[in-house]
């Protein structure tokens, strides 16, 4: 059987799935003001909709994960994708809050559903490339939650709140399209599985190991989430710049992650997984607080995303290798790496933005630096896979 090479069709049909089960999640948060506007919900109620959604999916995920690992149901890629955009089409169908929350509880039980057992998928068709994989996989969501507040202003602003019913569109067309694929899409990911027993089986869980990178990827969902949150507010309160130019700095931030999530995953894989973790986790600090310390509007966003490039570098090859620490649960893994870790990043954030309104958004971003500091403190104690030299430090 024909062994799984990162650059074939698979890992993008992955990545296609993953941009459209997120582009739900990027959609919820941006039908927030539409439902302020037309049902009159303060903003804690609207709030509480998209929390609600978060921490649903979040914790649900690693129980979805162990069960991929006692029984896989590449099927529920397809599944997921579907619900996570049903959810967000019904939204726009109803005023009463509790129906609201049932429609974002779909969308987050889809996309609880597609996380596990995509990111399972695409580390087995990885092979030997699995960061790369990983880096593509990742992507996708990347660009998935950029299109969404995109797909959700074209929509409601063009047919009103039933137009909320469009964003199911794409994700039946893709959720058929994976599922058309599951079979095809199951054998090269069992080919390649056995290309890796062949060379020495699984290996024993290093639970051990698993939760210390857990550790780090958590660290670094809250500097994430924090920068994702606040840097707007940054911008106006603490640089004295425009709204919109905040949202432009806050775009550069993403677009940055987005290329060096794709790019971290194939450096992973050339020159080590641990290396590259270590140098892109020991730029964060200095860079965080260089982007904290600066009162320039233009250095201030090229720090940004300088920052983004060493805090998302290692995005993908963090989750690749949680999930080698871990060969026999990897859906267990991915769980906890893609949906604990969110959950974790969005509490956080409040919190810091709680400082921010007593002490202000400078000492807010100093917080951040702080934990941006923990996130290289909580690598270094990461140990090195012993297993294959693409693993070594």
């Amino acid at each position: 059987m024909k062994k799984s090479k990162t650059g074939d069709f698979y890992p993008y049909l992955m990545m296609s799935g993953h941009l459209f089960a997120d582009m739900s999640t990027g959609a919820l948060p941006a039908l927030l003001p539409f439902l302020i506007a037309a049902y009159g919900y303060n903003y804690a109620s609207a709030a509480g909709i998209v929390f609600t959604a978060t921490l649903f999916s979040s914790l649900i995920q690693p129980v979805f994960g162990y069960m991929g690992d006692k029984v896989s149901r590449p099927w529920l890629t397809g599944l997921g994708i579907f619900m996570s955009g049903l959810g967000v089409s019904l939204v726009g169908f109803t005023r009463r809050y509790a129906l609201l929350l049932a429609a974002a509880s779909i969308s987050s039980i889809g996309n609880a559903l597609f996380h596990p057992e995509g990111g399972k998928l695409a580390n087995m068709i990885g092979g030997e490339k699995k960061a790369t994989s990983m880096g593509i996989f990742s992507v996708g969501g990347n660009i998935g939650a950029a299109l969404g507040p995109v797909a959700v202003s074209v929509t409601i602003l063009s047919f009103g709140m039933h137009g909320s019913i469009l964003l199911l569109v794409p994700c039946t067309i893709m959720a058929a399209v994976m599922l058309a694929n599951i079979k095809n899409l199951q054998l090269t990911a069992s080919a390649a599985q056995e290309v890796k027993a062949s060379a020495g089986g699984t290996g024993a869980d290093n639970w051990d190991g698993f939760v210390k990178v857990s550790v780090a990827i958590f660290f670094r969902a809250i500097v994430m989430s924090s920068l994702g949150t606040f840097i707007p507010i940054f911008w106006v309160s603490v640089l004295n710049s425009e709204i919109s130019t905040g949202n432009l700095f806050l775009t550069v931030f993403s677009a940055s992650g987005a290329v060096a999530t794709l790019l971290g995953g194939r450096f992973a894989d050339r020159f080590g997984f641990k290396r590259t973790i270590a140098v892109c986790s020991a730029c964060l600090f200095p860079l965080m607080l260089a982007f904290t310390m600066s009162r320039s509007i233009w250095l201030s966003g090229i720090l940004v995303a300088l920052v983004a490039v060493a805090l998302m570098g290692p995005h993908a090859t963090l989750i690749a290798y949680a999930q080698e620490f871990l060969p026999n649960r990897v859906g267990l893994a991915s769980g906890v790496s893609m949906g604990l870790a969110g959950s974790i990043g969005g509490i956080a954030a409040p919190l810091i933005g709680w400082v921010g309104d007593h002490q202000g958004m400078g000492a807010a971003m100093y917080i951040v630096a702080a934990i941006s500091l923990g996130v290289l403190i909580s690598v270094i104690f990461i140990p090195a896979k012993s297993r294959s030299p693409q693993y070594q430090s």
